[in-house]
């Protein structure tokens, strides 16, 4: 006869759930801190290979050619570089007292200089636009001429895209409605201008003086 087989059933240890409290963590964060600060990085290392392979290209060339420009060529002027490089520094004073503003959470504030940073940047635009048609020769004229209007057209670009998100920005300020978020992007975006000055100011240097070496 034989005798039954007693099971014991195992039952899981009861889970405890610990919950940990994270209201007191700010909601907006600036610099390495938010997420956007490093798409923006981002975008300036694409955007800076872009213009230092246009700038790398204009050295080379201006290094194996035996003449530089081509003889009977004339030089880029300088009025127009010199007033986009001012109008460039001076829009460094606008971002500041922006970021200082978003870092504050002065709203009023901040939305004043974003448009003051718009405004600039489209002059500087158009002072880009005007240097383009002072370099004195022809993008296709020869490879002097092709690679001065390539540097002069990535850094173009470049500017341009910053101008009209500034300015498309600006106008979000003022539609409303007003979101937390908006001050870490108007911190974002002063950044990007400080990379947008830097890079005007080489590219004019380059394209103005080493013709005149």
């Amino acid at each position: 006869m034989t005798r039954p087989v007693h099971r014991t059933e195992t039952r899981p240890a009861p889970v405890t759930t610990r919950l940990l409290d994270v209201s007191d963590l700010p909601t907006v964060g600036f610099d390495s801190k938010s997420i956007m600060w490093w798409g923006v990085l981002g975008f300036i290392v694409v955007e800076g290979t872009t213009v230092a392979t246009a700038i790398g290209s204009y050295l080379y060339l201006s290094g194996v050619e035996p003449q530089w420009p081509p003889p009977r060529t004339e030089l880029p002027g300088l009025l127009v570089p010199m007033l986009k490089s001012l109008v460039l520094l001076a829009s460094i004073v606008p971002a500041v007292l922006c970021d200082r503003a978003a870092r504050r959470f002065d709203f009023p504030s901040m939305r004043r200089w974003v448009m003051v940073m718009g405004v600039m940047a489209m002059l500087a635009v158009v002072l880009q636009w005007l240097e383009l048609r002072s370099v004195g020769v022809r993008w296709d004229a020869h490879a002097y001429g092709s690679v001065t209007w390539a540097v002069l057209m990535a850094y173009f670009l470049l500017l341009s895209t910053d101008a009209l998100d500034t300015v498309a920005f600006a106008a979000m300020l003022y539609r409303g409605p007003v979101k937390e978020t908006q001050f870490e992007d108007a911190s974002d975006n002063t950044f990007y201008l400080r990379f947008t000055v830097v890079m005007g100011i080489l590219v004019s240097a380059l394209v103005t003086l080493v013709p005149r070496l």
